[in-house]
């Protein structure tokens, strides 16, 4: 609930709903709760069917709507969409529509949400579209189960447009706005690694088919196809609205309408740990930006609680001391801490408290240093040292060194000069070189149409610069029917079984296993360093300096000064390596990528690398305290 307060102002889910009343109202909702060491209850928000079976609990309590949600379907976040049907009742309100409102949902899903939510709040009138044939059947389902069918209109788009097909039967329609959810993702790699890992993972399971989360060229493409859509329609459309799930697309869209010249705004969904954002822009006479302003969530820095201690009588103040009472404490209270930073006048130790990653840190006055001697016509030590000016932090300033005292005070522009000038340049990770015996990847019918019409089209149009040039392939491709399609993708089909043949004959050759072997130790250098040996007693110098260590247990400081002893150095100790056993007998291996995915092999397999980076941690966090 992290972000619960960035929420629209009128969504009823700021307030988090009461699961305890859930719980006694549905027997559905009450079979999949749980009750907490303090009477809390809650669900496992990590599961499918628990998320599905609480969205139609809220929509039943909340709206009176029976929705039915296919277990292969996405399961709809409801103050999310919430988030959107409120924001485009602003936009509404703000150009002065508020009567006989008909909108456009593109891609209304098996749940038909916007549509559904839009018609019991508000009575909108909506033409909701969608391109599956199991989401479109499932779709009229819950519209005529909820007895919705006069007002929900509901659309087949059997074409690649987004929504031209809208105005191919009746091009004088006229809607107030258009609202779309897209896919937000290229290809199944981009859905994994898309989030940030500086970013805490969401705490909502994963739902969703492959056709609702992938499309060719990711939303980036399918947001310009509908701005391009949308100029062709801009008497039809009052104003046009999409959602964007990735933060640098809704920079590089908004550019592309500046560029253009084309009114819009934007806006930021939130709800508990994800974030998304709404575009939204009209070639009315609306500045839709003074109208209904861009709202973003403050972002504030996090200043630490400092707490200064005061001295105590007839005891020791040391950070030592206190260091010591502080983990006893916690280990009484049972808190996991670990330390993360010890020195001579400062300490931090972190700790895990109510799912959040605290850190403590403890800061004494280090002693002072002793001035200087004076010498004839020096400047006394108290007139020198002047006091300094106040600082945020209320541990007290270490005091100034010789070298500080005599040196000039430095101007801060040159400072700032010389802080940048420290700056040690990032080190890139060397990468691993490709090995030249394995198969070739494979390439699709769109990266075949692309090589096959590139050269034409530059002959033909020698002035058009590289990203022109792609963007007009782009343009072609999305317009070429199933049949003219259908050589590329042929080829494409028989490409990919060609190197799924080759690459299972690869995985049985040693280059490959000789590659894994060296991805791994690019990926972990650590685990796989090697551990130095103690050199043998023996090793030692001969002379006298070994003669008088065997007979008199002592170095003789003569000897020394004429052979040196060197001590070797006592290895660092291996960092210990959790071992994962794969469940019920299945061999699965870091590296193997073949899993097909929804599957049941493929979630053993995600739930075997959490586990193992789980115990990764864990290791690394005993290897630090030692």
């Amino acid at each position: 609930m992290a972000l619960n307060k960035y929420m629209h102002p009128r969504n009823i889910y700021r307030t988090p709903p009461d699961f305890g009343k859930l719980s006694k109202s549905f027997s559905e909702f009450s079979a999949i709760s749980k009750v907490d060491v303090t009477g809390k209850v809650t669900i496992d928000f990590k599961d499918p069917n628990s998320l599905r079976i609480l969205t139609k609990c809220l929509l039943k309590l909340d709206f009176n709507l029976d929705v039915d949600i296919p277990e292969d379907r996405l399961v709809p976040t409801l103050p999310l969409r919430l988030n959107y049907i409120l924001w485009i009742e602003d936009l509404l309100d703000a150009v002065q529509r508020r009567d006989n409102i008909k909108g456009i949902d593109i891609g209304t899903g098996a749940c038909a949400i916007y549509p559904l939510l839009a018609a019991v709040k508000n009575k909108w009138r909506c033409l909701a579209t969608e391109t599956d044939s199991e989401s479109f059947s499932k779709a009229e389902e819950n519209v005529q189960k909820n007895n919705l069918q006069d007002i929900i209109q509901l659309k087949k788009n059997t074409t690649q447009s987004i929504i031209s097909h809208v105005f191919s039967d009746e091009p004088n329609q006229e809607f107030d706005f258009c609202m779309c959810n897209p896919p937000f993702y290229s290809t199944i790699q981009e859905l994994y690694e898309s989030r940030s890992p500086a970013r805490l993972p969401p705490k909502n399971g994963f739902t969703g088919s492959p056709q609702e989360l992938i499309t060719e060229g990711g939303e980036l493409e399918f947001c310009r196809q509908l701005i391009r859509e949308s100029k062709l329609y801009k008497e039809g459309v009052n104003i046009f609205t999409t959602m964007v799930g990735h933060k640098y697309n809704v920079s590089v869209l908004i550019q592309q309408l500046k560029l253009e010249g084309i009114k819009h705004t934007h806006t930021e969904f939130c709800q508990g740990r994800v974030t998304r954002w709404g575009l939204a822009w009209t070639f009315k006479d609306y500045d839709l930006c003074k109208l209904v302003p861009p709202r973003d969530k403050a972002r504030k820095k996090h200043t630490p609680t400092i707490y200064l201690l005061p001295e105590l009588p007839n005891s020791e103040n040391k950070i030592e001391i206190a260091l010591i009472k502080i983990k006893e404490i916690l280990d009484r209270l049972d808190i996991t801490h670990n330390m993360v930073d010890k020195r001579a006048h400062k300490s931090e130790i972190g700790l895990k408290l109510c799912d959040k990653d605290l850190r403590v840190t403890m800061e004494s006055e280090p002693p002072p240093v002793e001035a200087p001697t004076e010498s004839p016509g020096a400047v006394s030590n108290e007139e020198e040292i002047k006091e300094p000016n106040s600082s945020a932090n209320v541990v007290a300033p270490a005091a100034a060194t010789s070298n500080e005292l005599a040196a000039p005070p430095v101007p801060s522009a040159v400072k700032d000069t010389q802080k940048s000038n420290s700056k040690k340049p990032k080190k890139r990770k060397p990468k691993v070189p490709r090995d030249v015996t394995a198969p070739r990847q494979p390439l699709t019918g769109y990266v075949r149409y692309l090589n096959e019409r590139r050269d034409q089209l530059r002959a033909e149009q020698p002035d058009l610069g590289f990203a022109e040039l792609t963007r007009q392939l782009a343009s072609e491709w999305s317009k070429l029917g199933a049949e003219e399609k259908k050589h590329y993708l042929d080829a494409a089909d028989q490409d990919k079984e060609r190197y799924i043949r080759e690459w299972a004959e690869y995985k049985k050759t040693d280059a490959y296993k000789e590659f894994r072997r060296q991805q791994m130790e690019q990926k972990d250098p650590i685990l796989t360093k090697k551990v130095k040996h103690n050199p043998p007693e023996n090793s030692l110098p001969a002379g006298p300096v070994q003669a008088t260590m065997d007979q008199n247990s002592s170095v003789n400081t003569n000897a020394v000064a004429a052979s040196p002893v060197v001590i070797p150095r006592q290895p660092t100790p291996p960092r210990p390596r959790p071992c994962i056993t794969p469940a019920s007998g299945e061999e699965l291996t870091a590296g193997d990528t073949d899993i097909p995915i929804f599957t049941d092999q493929f979630l053993q397999h995600n739930k075997l690398r959490e586990s193992e980076l789980r115990q990764l941690r864990k290791a690394n966090s005993d290897y630090e305290q030692q």
